[in-house]
């Protein structure tokens, strides 16, 4: 079981995603646009892996076509790539505020705690926005505590 959740930076994806790994005792993958440390890998290794299995990743195609697309600094997917990924995952989330304005503000208070590689999210947001009903997301984790999201997976891996 193979669980992905996408969303824009700042969303809770992170926090989500190892949440569900320590409960159900999953590998947590944070997928990223270069190979780094630990437990990110790149779009392009990621898609190399055959066995992957019982792990939550931390973005994936969605986040590479929002990305590339607004920001054009992301090697694109191909659309049999981005359908090899899509079959990889048994159950995708996607995190997002569905109020922009709310969302902006929450991106531009975590800037002034953490470094974050973008500046402006308005572009990014629009495009998930946009996305949502394209792909099929099972569980859209927009108005939901992150318990909601635990007991919803929990139906569906137990």
């Amino acid at each position: 079981m193979n669980i992905l959740i996408e969303g824009p930076d700042g969303t809770g994806k992170t926090t989500l995603a190892k949440k569900l790994a320590s409960i159900f005792n999953m590998t947590y993958i944070h997928i990223t646009r270069s190979n780094t440390s630990g437990n990110n890998i790149s779009f392009n290794n990621f898609l190399r892996m055959n066995d992957v299995d019982n792990c939550i990743c931390d973005r994936g195609y969605v986040s590479n076509i929002v990305y590339s697309t607004v920001f054009n600094d992301t090697p694109k997917l191909s659309p049999i790539q981005a359908n090899q990924q899509r079959a990889l995952f048994d159950i995708k989330i996607l995190c997002i505020i569905r109020d922009k304005q709310k969302y902006i503000q929450s991106f531009n208070d975590l800037k002034q705690q953490r470094e974050e590689l973008y500046n402006d999210m308005s572009e990014v947001y629009d495009q998930y926005i946009d996305l949502i009903d394209e792909f099929d997301f099972v569980y859209d984790f927009t108005t939901q505590s992150s318990g909601a999201v635990v007991v919803f997976c929990d139906k569906i891996l137990r």
